[in-house]
């Protein structure tokens, strides 16, 4: 945490924490053996060039905590301080977390919290206790993450109650923003924590959500959530409805229909299966100029109907199709 101290958290991210946040996948070599510096930093460059204030270092793909920690330093050389690197707090358990999330400090502005897949709290003390102990151990800000992805609901519908969220914002100073999902897929939670919480930054990442309510609520940042596949649309519908043009951002947001429906049809059942689709989302954005390339198993698989279906979206929408075969996705942009 180079950028502000454990108490000026929420007072820095207040000011800096805007705009879009998106997700970043790393590469690896074509033997898989070794990240590739060029394909990651590739992407850095074309992310900033699409206009994103930050993206997320994903984690939760086949690779190691020491290849973690050298993605998220060429990564944080390539944005040369103009994208804000979000970590990925997505390990195996709660010491790993806190462990992977020291050494990323010096690399990254602030935190997305996420809990193991082997976790099962009993209670909500259960979770406050976790992310507790994970806080006051991490020098970064932490944006709190409620999603039916956790299993929480069983303990309270929205996944992280009002009064849990409520306590972990009172108690933990750390604590900056929630990305508030947890009625998905509806905006029941979104609604309650934006009407509840005023003193942390209340994020809607999807952007099927966020540009029409912004007609009605103030928003100032959108993250961290899967959006590079559409290129620049994002951030500037985001930027239109923050500048009060909300009828510029809805004629682009009606624009972005057609790709809107193929990324729903080519990612649906993630709610049910828990596990999001990375080689999917990669594929998606090397149609769109990142480098794409192959990731380790275990992955998701995509098949060349799923990849019709995406190409054929964002081809009505207008922003092109990559001449290159799908088989090309598999070598990227930039082989190693």
């Amino acid at each position: 945490m180079s950028q502000y101290l454990r108490l000026e958290a929420r007072e820095w991210t207040k000011e800096y924490m805007r705009g879009v946040d998106c997700v970043l996948i790393p590469t690896f070599t074509a033997d898989l053996k070794s990240l590739n510096k060029a394909a990651i930093q590739h992407d850095v460059r074309k992310l900033i060039e699409f206009g994103f204030g930050g993206a997320l270092l994903c984690a939760d793909i086949a690779f190691s905590p020491d290849e973690y920690i050298q993605f998220a330093q060429w990564a944080h050389e390539a944005a040369e301080g103009k994208l804000r690197l979000v970590h990925h707090a997505a390990y195996n358990t709660l010491e790993q977390n806190i462990e992977v999330a020291q050494r990323a400090t010096p690399y990254c502005d602030y935190v997305l919290l996420c809990y193991p897949a082997n976790f099962y709290p009993q209670t909500e003390q259960d979770v406050y206790n976790y992310t507790r102990a994970f806080c006051d151990k991490v020098d970064m800000g932490v944006m709190l993450f409620p999603v039916p992805l956790w299993n929480f609901g069983r303990l309270h519908p929205a996944q992280m109650s009002m009064p849990l969220l409520r306590r972990l914002v009172d108690d933990c100073p750390t604590i900056v923003a929630i990305k508030a999902e947890g009625d998905l897929p509806g905006i029941g939670g979104l609604l309650d924590v934006y009407r509840q919480f005023k003193d942390v930054i209340v994020s809607c990442p999807l952007e099927a959500e966020i540009v029409p309510l912004m007609a009605e609520m103030d928003f100032q940042y959108s993250g961290t959530n899967y959006s590079a596949c559409y290129g620049d649309y994002f951030p500037r519908m985001f930027d239109a409805a923050v500048k009060g043009n909300q009828d510029e951002a809805m004629d682009m947001f009606w624009k972005l229909h057609p790709a809107r429906q193929a990324q729903s049809a080519v990612n649906q059942g993630v709610l049910f299966s828990g596990v999001l689709n990375r080689m999917m989302w990669k594929f998606q954005d090397w149609t769109i100029g990142l480098n794409g390339g192959p990731l380790r198993q275990p992955t998701g698989r995509i098949s060349d109907n799923l990849m019709g279906q995406w190409r054929r979206g964002i081809e009505a929408v207008g922003l092109g199709v990559p001449p290159e075969p799908n088989a090309n996705f598999y070598i990227g942009r930039n082989p190693e």
